[in-house]
């Protein structure tokens, strides 16, 4: 009897086990956190030299901080983009490097040329030699950095590419207003408001007065922006957050040995 009572807790054990195992294939799993999703790809660590690189590569791109926060991607998004960049700039970095390289030594020609006419010197026909020269090291470096830029971008909505390429159309303007699709005059416009406020704000004493001012100020942006205004106010909403899950996704996807002699 007592190894039947044996074989039956071990039979009992078993049908459990079974159980399991089927509640695992047929039940639906739970659904993970983003960020543990994310620390299931480990990468490894960069000096600070390739950081400074990427970070040249990513600004020449159009991938800078405010763009990608502005296009407000998921953190899965976010690391797929990133991924994609680094897997390019591994690949190609030696093409990268030249390529702008070539860029910053047609572009000191040009100036070499340029203080030689302001000291009197006939170097007009060596400038416009070197200044072909220049705008065909960029046309180059474009098409370099244009590969790494649509690697990253692959595969994603046509909202966030729209707003990627406006941001990269718009990159003199401030952020946030970088990120909105305006016309000259209202561009014009804004940078009225933003001198005047700039400058009543200089001689506000008080928090109350700078508190006014800011008021008037947003007041006169808004009715300058128009329907821009509502978009503005969306934007304003979700770029904290999205920010920060571009923090998060650079120090995933490019971590950063801060201790590399240790």
């Amino acid at each position: 009897m007592a190894a039947l009572r044996r074989h039956k807790r071990l039979l009992g054990a078993s049908a459990l086990v079974f159980l399991g195992a089927l509640l695992a294939i047929w039940w639906p799993a739970a659904p993970r956190s983003q960020a543990a999703l994310l620390m299931q790809v480990g990468y490894g660590t960069i000096d600070w030299a390739t950081a400074s690189e990427v970070l040249a590569l990513r600004q020449d791109a159009g991938l800078d901080d405010d763009t990608l926060a502005c296009m407000n991607l998921s953190a899965p998004q976010l690391e797929d983009a990133l991924a994609g960049l680094r897997t390019w700039y591994e690949t190609n970095r030696p093409a990268w490097r030249q390529a702008r390289s070539a860029v910053a030594n047609a572009a000191a020609l040009v100036r070499v040329h340029r203080s030689a006419i302001q000291n009197g010197q006939d170097h007009s026909q060596e400038l416009a030699a070197a200044k072909q020269q220049l705008a065909q090291a960029e046309a180059a470096y474009e098409t370099v950095f244009g590969e790494a830029r649509g690697d990253a971008l692959e595969g994603l909505a046509a909202g966030p590419l729209a707003m990627a390429n406006r941001m990269r159309a718009r990159d003199e303007h401030a952020m946030p207003y970088r990120a909105l699709d305006l016309t000259g005059e209202q561009d014009t416009a804004l940078q009225v408001a933003l001198n005047r406020y700039r400058q009543r704000l200089s001689f506000a004493r008080s928090s109350q007065a700078r508190a006014q001012l800011r008021q008037m100020f947003e007041q006169g942006r808004d009715a300058a922006l128009g329907q821009s205004a509502t978009e503005l106010a969306s934007l304003q909403e979700y770029l904290g957050d999205s920010s920060q899950r571009v923090v998060e996704a650079l120090a995933l996807v490019f971590p950063i040995d801060r201790n590399p002699g240790g």
